[in-house]
């Protein structure tokens, strides 16, 4: 495929690509982008850890308000994303839900934390 499209401008991927904001291909390539993504999220929880420690309301707008629906959209649009969102949870239950509240949570106050 690739010499056959070689001089009419299509690009031929051959491991995978983004589609729609999901990642589309084998499953080497899927896994990784939901890594990468996962790790951009734990990076950003991470900074709002720390904006919480003396803005906790600005903080936690940012994490409802923008954050959350990145991974929702992601994790609706791609199968498989339990495990790279292990991290993710991680990162806001021993960081920012204790830097919001100013303690932590443990397992079932931060099942009731998940509710809608």
């Amino acid at each position: 495929a690739v010499e056959a499209f070689a001089d009419t401008g299509v690009d031929i991927r051959v491991d995978g690509c983004r589609h729609l904001g999901a990642a589309l291909g084998s499953a080497e390539f899927v896994s990784r982008y939901q890594q990468q993504k996962a790790e951009s999220w734990v990076h950003e929880i991470s900074r709002l850890t720390e904006i919480a420690a003396t803005q906790p309301q600005a903080a936690y707008s940012a994490y409802v308000h923008g954050l959350k629906h990145k991974w929702t959209f992601l994790c609706r649009a791609m199968s498989g994303m339990d495990a790279a969102m292990a991290p993710v949870e991680a990162a806001i239950v021993d960081g920012l839900i204790p830097a919001l509240s100013g303690r932590p949570v443990d397992p079932v106050e931060r099942d009731l934390l998940a509710l809608p």
